[in-house]
């Protein structure tokens, strides 16, 4: 018997790749993140309920994909703060310069 095809496990693995980059856009890499993680953990769960289904391929697909979107998470929470940082400094720079708000 064939194994089939997991559902959404290359979906994730896409989805995670594509976040890293997007991160550096504002909010797509963030959104292109969770939607592969939730996808992944999904994949991940069906095939623990039934691995004799499906390929270990597609499981290792999933598992990648569910580390690529938090990678991706990471790095948007990262990119976050930074901007927060470099605003902050960048209106404190200028209010010693006495330029005001």
């Amino acid at each position: 018997m064939e194994n089939q095809q997991l559902p959404n496990a290359q979906t994730s693995f896409i989805l995670g790749i594509l976040s890293i980059p997007g991160c550096f856009c504002g909010l797509i890499g963030l959104v292109l993140a969770v939607i592969g993680f939730i996808l992944g953990k999904k994949a991940i769960e069906e095939y623990e309920a039934n691995p004799d289904a499906y390929s270990s391929e597609d499981y290792q697909k999933a598992q990648n994909g569910k580390k690529f979107s938090m990678i991706g998470i990471i790095l948007c929470a990262i990119s976050f703060v930074l901007g927060i940082i470099l605003q902050v400094t960048g209106v404190l720079a200028n209010m010693m310069q006495g330029g005001g708000f």
